[in-house]
């Protein structure tokens, strides 16, 4: 009889324990977009790492190598050779160019796994994202593949084509990595040194995503005011974070951490500062390219801005209709008139 209190209580305390924790976790992940379900999606994405192939031609046969490359990588195989590389296949010169290319990038094609140890992670996160594209965006085609290629530091860094998401990993491999720091000066002046900064690992998912972002959904607007580009780089960036709810807002927005805090703690002084001076209906393309570009910025912007302050104001334009219209489904977002999200 003694004993029945004592186990009624063990029980109840074991109950009690569990639904705390069960709180306590759930708590833990509340406000964190964890996206849909993808677990049960099904997508073949498959992985062509093109350096590989591309670095190990053998260069006494390159006639029969280049055609076996055609045939395998398509479309890509003639964007490499013209846009990435810019050989000219039409010059007597084409093999040379190509032995010299080998010959000259050999220390940044086995400079990869070392400076990129753990590129099967970044992939798979974009396999993922891909994934969730599928699931909000049902009706659209997705990428059919993911080509990894080696190209110069200063070309193309990743771009969406109808091959598939292309991850120039030349431009990945950390701050650390002494072919950026014995060329800082020059790529400074080339990409900005907020650009620069991105310059790692973290960056190969939100970087392939974007540009296939802003390959499927080209800039609705004509002669656009500021306004009309913010909302639209804004929306792009909402989509972003819908596919990569993983990543910190730091690698979506491509800010320093500190960088980050500062837009967030004075997002109400931002907005204020592009209606004071007026900005918002301005049309003139030169002003407008210099408050989204990691690389320029306006001689009057305060110094505690970061560059491409833009995109951050653009973005909270766009998260505030979304809290006003909770409905609004990504693809609904993205096919909205400019002027419907500015109200």
């Amino acid at each position: 009889m003694s004993k029945k209190p004592t186990f009624i209580f063990t029980r109840i305390f074991k109950l009690v324990f569990s639904l705390c924790i069960l709180i306590g976790f759930s708590n833990c992940h509340s406000g964190k977009n964890v996206g849909p379900n993808i677990r049960k999606v099904k997508l073949e994405l498959p992985v062509s790492h093109f350096e590989n192939d591309f670095f190990k031609l053998d260069t006494n046969n390159l006639v029969s190598g280049l055609d076996s490359l055609k045939v395998k990588y398509g479309y890509f195989y003639t964007d490499y050779m013209y846009n990435i590389a810019a050989f000219s296949m039409e010059d007597e010169t084409f093999y040379i160019q190509i032995k010299h290319f080998i010959r000259t990038n050999r220390q940044i094609y086995d400079s990869v796994s070392y400076y990129i140890p753990h590129l099967d992670k970044q992939l798979h996160e974009l396999e993922n994202a891909i994934k969730r594209a599928k699931v909000y965006f049902p009706e659209l085609s997705m990428p059919p593949r993911i080509i990894t290629y080696i190209g110069p530091i200063d070309g193309y860094g990743s771009f969406a084509s109808k091959e598939g998401l292309a991850v120039g990993l030349q431009q990945f491999f950390g701050t650390q990595y002494t072919g950026y720091q014995n060329q800082q000066d020059y790529l400074e002046s080339l990409f900005g040194s907020q650009r620069l900064k991105q310059f790692t690992p973290d960056y190969i998912a939100p970087a392939a995503i974007t540009s296939w972002i802003n390959r499927t959904f080209p800039d609705k607007a004509g002669h656009y005011t500021l306004a009309d580009k913010l909302i639209e780089e804004g929306r792009k960036i909402y989509v972003l974070k819908a596919l990569l709810p993983d990543l910190p807002d730091s690698a979506i927005f491509g800010y320093t951490g500190k960088q980050l805090q500062w837009c967030t703690d004075n997002s109400i002084l931002i907005k204020k500062y592009f209606e004071h001076e007026n900005l918002l209906k301005t049309k003139s393309p030169e002003k407008i390219v210099t408050y989204l570009s990691d690389n320029l910025r306006p001689d009057s912007l305060p110094p505690a801005f970061p560059n491409n302050i833009g995109k951050y104001l653009g973005f909270k334009m766009v998260e505030d209709y979304m809290e006003d219209h909770k409905k609004t489904a990504l693809p609904q977002l993205m096919e909205l008139e400019l002027w419907n999200v500015k109200q």
